[in-house]
């Protein structure tokens, strides 16, 4: 959830609390951006089952197993 792609989810949370007027733009959030469907068309990068999550730092798809499980590292 520190991935810079996801610095202006977060700041949306300041601005819809009150604490800032900016409003940080538009965003995606961490659902739109990792859990799309369109993941399962996709190879797993370690493996070769069907894509699962798209790591918010290194841009590449894994499967369950090699994301959770095996708690992919890519930093």
């Amino acid at each position: 959830m520190c991935a810079p792609v996801f610095v202006e989810f977060f700041q949306y949370s300041w601005y819809k609390g009150g604490y800032v007027e900016d409003h940080p733009g538009p965003f995606k959030t961490p659902v739109q951006r990792c859990l799309s469907p369109d993941n399962a068309s996709h190879s797993c990068k370690s493996c070769p089952r069907s894509g699962f999550i798209l790591c918010p730092y290194c841009r590449e798809v894994y499967c369950f197993d090699c994301f959770v499980v095996d708690f992919h590292r890519c930093c």
